[in-house]
């Protein structure tokens, strides 16, 4: 079960626990799991550092968990609660867009010192590359073909995101199901080579931040060893 899935799963409990806490009075209420509950509401609100009235708050569980009237009609919960969450999306808009412009810029001074070292092609993309090693081969991919590779992907900083070499066997993929940089540089590769490629964050993921380690905008760095290709059945 990936994380999403578990803290999803974890609300749906949580949201079954409350309706039987609500639906089933006559039942004996259980502390721990009670507590347990009271805890795991509070998690996401916490984490995003809401502050709370905590009597107003606690006063707003006990109303609503114990058929009291209500101090706010639906509308005017409906309009507090859409108002916070509008405030939330904008600040993390805000809080991306910064990282973004950071990284954009911090990949693009990489490239400009990156391109004048010894051996290093700059392709008209933007796309870097150095050759690590060839296999003297005139025979390359389609942008369609399925491809078998080895790689070891970096960020500019040297930190390590991902790598077939790690899991000790090699990767089969088609080329229409990859970031546009590896459709590009694959292309031009041949069985047996094996490139340095450095990949713009527009040819990367872009401002899409695919995990905690590769952020919007973020330059990439992959060491790419073309094993095989197959042709694609496709018309």
């Amino acid at each position: 079960m990936t994380i999403g899935s578990f803290r999803w799963a974890r609300m749906m409990f949580i949201g079954l626990a409350i309706t039987s806490l609500k639906a089933a009075p006559d039942q004996q209420p259980s502390p721990r799991l009670s507590y347990a509950i009271g805890v795991e509401i509070t998690k996401p609100l916490l984490k995003e550092s809401i502050a709370l009235d905590k009597e107003a708050f606690l006063q707003g569980i006990y109303d609503s968990l114990s058929g009291q009237p209500l101090k706010m009609s639906a509308e005017e919960i409906h309009v507090e609660i859409s108002t916070y969450m509008d405030e939330i999306i904008q600040r993390r808009e805000r809080e991306i867009r910064m990282v973004a412009e950071f990284n954009q810029e911090e990949g693009d001074k990489f490239l400009a010192v990156h391109r004048k070292e010894k051996g290093v092609v700059a392709l008209p993309s933007g796309i870097q590359y150095k050759i690590l090693a060839s296999s003297g081969l005139k025979k390359h991919p389609g942008p369609k073909d399925l491809v078998t590779t080895h790689y070891r992907g970096t960020l500019i900083n040297g930190t390590e995101f991902d790598s077939s070499y790690n899991r000790g066997e090699p990767v089969q993929f088609s080329l229409e199901q990859v970031i546009p940089g590896w459709t590009e540089v694959l292309q031009l590769m041949s069985p047996g080579d094996k490139w340095q490629v450095v990949i713009p964050a527009e040819l990367a993921f872009g401002r899409h931040a695919p995990s905690t380690v590769i952020g919007p905008n973020k330059t990439l760095i992959f060491d790419i060893e073309l094993i095989d290709y197959e042709a694609s059945q496709k018309a």
